[in-house]
């Protein structure tokens, strides 16, 4: 039992030493960055070396996959399992021929079973979707 006293003099001791002080100083931007010989697999940043149009379309496709995939499948490729009968691929040219205020509006209203997004993506989600949607091939 003698044991605990021991530690206990022991912890409350080390402090007075100056063990267990750290230095601090001023945050630096380098700090939080890849060491040396580390590969940084990160996309880079908006606006670093993409064009606007790249931005929309990384951005389209996230929203793409959050409210579309589930129906339309990944990349839009085809019905996604359990997807309503009837619907689309959204791949291979189908929408090439829509003007993107059709597009827009069938976001924004739904049609059939696709349910209206107007209240869920705002504008500049809508236009984010719809670079991306012109990039399915």
């Amino acid at each position: 039992m003698r044991l605990v006293p021991v530690a206990l003099a022991c912890a409350l001791a080390l402090p007075a030493l100056g063990c267990g002080k750290t230095a601090t100083r001023a945050w630096r931007a380098s700090d939080h960055t890849q060491p040396p010989g580390v590969a940084d697999d990160a996309p880079a940043a908006p606006g670093a070396a993409e064009s606007p149009a790249a931005v929309a379309a990384r951005v389209g496709d996230a929203l793409f996959r959050v409210h579309c995939a589930s129906c339309h499948g990944a990349g839009g490729v085809g019905p996604a399992a359990g997807a309503p009968p009837g619907t689309p691929a959204l791949a291979g040219g189908v929408l090439a021929g829509r003007p993107d205020a059709e597009l827009e509006a069938l976001l924004v209203q739904g049609r059939g079973a696709m349910p209206p997004f107007g209240g869920t993506l705002d504008e500049a989600g809508r236009a984010a979707l719809l670079v991306y949607l012109r990039t399915l091939r």
